[in-house]
């Protein structure tokens, strides 16, 4: 494989693995959101008693409702990345503008970054964090 240019076939098959994928994450989201208003599960929380089991009653909502945040981001990057195939810029990184690598597309279809880029981003310095608090 070439690690400059996607030809239509693996422009077709990121595209399908991305669109799987997103339908996965919408059940997903759906299936948090039907918990969380189910009767059943509500019911279960005005069981609570104590302050032990209350604790443990506001943590798995609040476990859902990050799964659901978590899923919803997942699917705006996938929105993103279809929005970028449609353009033409999918492929090329976001801060460079040099290629991101297939390899790097296969793993991580939604990259914006090439691997040198997105590890520049993520490598902050000591004083900045320190700062940051």
């Amino acid at each position: 494989m070439s690690s400059h240019k996607l030809d239509e076939r693996q422009l077709a098959d990121l595209s399908t693995i991305m669109r799987s994928r997103y339908a996965a994450l919408q059940q997903q989201v759906a299936a948090a959101l039907h918990d969380v208003g189910d009767p059943e599960y509500a019911a279960l929380a005005e069981q609570v008693h104590d302050f032990e089991d209350e604790s443990m009653a506001d943590v798995l909502q609040d476990v859902r409702l990050a799964d659901v945040q978590r899923c919803q981001v997942e699917m705006q990057d996938i929105e993103q990345a279809l929005a970028r195939m449609h353009t033409g810029s999918f492929g090329k990184c976001t801060d460079c503008g040099q290629p991101i690598s297939i390899a790097r597309l296969i793993a991580y279809p939604t990259a914006k970054r090439c691997r040198a880029c997105q590890a520049g981003r993520e490598r902050v310095p000591i004083s900045a964090k320190a700062s940051s608090l």
